[in-house]
Order: structure tokens, then C-alpha cells, then sequence
């Protein structure tokens, strides 16, 4: 799973400014939650705060609601959201968003999406291309007026700063690798990514221990060095 040239272009094309604004209403349908044309892709930062919201570790977050695909390019393990038979989200319930306090940053962000350029360190937020009633009329909004009401502030930021420093990092390796090194350190990243997590403690440090670990574990299983 990745970005093609032709999503970043569309994607780029669609960047707002501070000073740009988007019309949106949510309509309630549903209609982002239940049947999608591609999945809805989680982050470690995301796993941790559904398993708070549910009362649950993340090991558990991951056994019931969570699949792992890899990524095309960066052969990185990516977590998805698993589907019910009917097409609907797994955290949905009763056409409620079991953690709407707490969702994923795709569904908090959209309709709008972002890109996170590596070597600045910074976010870039464009308007999505998407058939929703939703985006038709509603609401003006700027890019923080939007970020303030779905509180993507800069705790979670810093948050979300510390995913990219693991997952960067780790491409930088895994994009190289041939099958059978992948498949020795698959389960390690799994674990390091999305599983490993006491959410009693901050996100941050719990990345800074993971990372630890996964550089220790290439180096023992592939004898490859991961920099952070």
C-alpha cells in the first residue's frame, strides 16, 4: 500500500494555506464508514488511543479490530481497520463511532488528508478529492479551526512526530530488504510498531524503548542498522 505519483500530484494540487478555507457539514450517513473503496490505515499513535478508549491493551485492539498488510514500497507492516461481513467499520456500533473521541487521524482529519515531509519535519493538509454529501454545503472552516475541534493539538502532535521518526526510520531499511530478511523481522516490527505499548505511559517513551529494541533485533536478526 502507497501513494501513487498521481496521488501526490492530486494531493498537491489540493494544499490549503493558513488562510485557505473548506466548506463542511458531517451528514451522518455513514457513507465514509461502511463499504470503502480503500481501507481505513491506522497509526501506532491511533492503536494506543483506541485501546484507551476501549478499555483495552493494545494486543487486544489489534487480535479483534485490527489486519496487517505491507506496504508496496516501503515494506513496512501497515495496520488497517478490519470490515465487518457487511462492509461497515469494526468500530462501529449501532451507526456510532465507538471511539469518536478518540479516532483514527484519517477519520478526525477528514475530509481533508495530509502529507509529512521527513526532511522539514512539517505537515502539509489538502483538501480530498471524495463523493460526500458533507463537502456539497456546511460549515467554513480553516486548517486550525478544523484541528482545534477534533483536538489534534500539539500534544498529539508531538505524538504523531514520534510515529514518523519510528516508521521513517525503519523504511529507510525495509525498503531494501529482500523477502527472506522481511520475513525475519516481520514480527518484530509488528510488535515494535503497534503491539508493545503500555498506555499507562507516555507514547513518546514508549517509542523511544521500542526503537531500542527494533535496532538491537535487526542487528541480531539481519545484521542491519536501523538510525533513528
Amino acid at each position: 500500500m502507497s501513494f501513487t505519483k498521481e496521488d501526490i500530484d492530486t494531493y498537491t494540487r489540493n494544499i490549503l494555506n493558513s488562510a485557505n478555507t473548506f466548506k463542511f457539514s458531517c451528514k451522518m450517513c455513514g457513507r465514509c464508514c461502511r463499504n470503502r473503496s480503500e481501507p481505513i490505515i491506522v497509526t501506532g499513535v491511533d492503536i494506543c488511543r483506541i485501546a484507551k478508549e476501549l478499555n483495552m491493551t493494545t494486543a487486544q485492539v489489534m487480535l479483534e479490530k485490527i489486519m496487517i498488510n505491507i506496504g508496496d514500497q516501503s515494506n513496512l507492516p501497515v495496520a488497517v481497520l478490519k470490515e465487518r461481513l457487511d462492509g461497515s467499520c469494526s468500530l462501529l456500533r449501532n451507526g456510532k463511532c465507538m471511539v469518536q473521541q478518540n479516532k483514527p487521524a484519517v477519520c478526525a482529519l477528514y475530509p481533508l488528508g495530509r502529507m509529512y515531509n521527513y526532511q522539514t519535519k512539517e505537515y502539509s493538509y489538502f483538501k480530498q478529492v471524495v463523493n460526500c454529501p458533507g463537502t456539497k454545503k456546511g460549515k467554513t472552516w480553516t486548517i486550525s479551526e478544523w484541528l482545534d475541534e477534533f483536538h489534534i493539538d500539539k500534544k498529539n502532535e508531538e505524538e504523531t512526530l514520534a510515529w514518523n521518526k519510528l516508521i521513517c526510520g525503519l523504511a529507510m531499511v525495509t525498503h531494501n530488504l529482500i523477502y527472506f530478511e522481511l520475513e525475519d523481522v516481520m514480527d518484530l516490527m509488528v510488535d515494535c510498531m503497534y503491539i508493545d505499548y503500555d498506555t499507562s505511559k507516555t507514547y513518546q517513551e514508549e517509542v523511544e524503548r521500542n526503537m531500542i529494541k527494533l535496532q538491537a533485533g535487526f542487528k541480531e536478526l539481519i545484521g542491519k542498522e536501523v538510525k533513528f
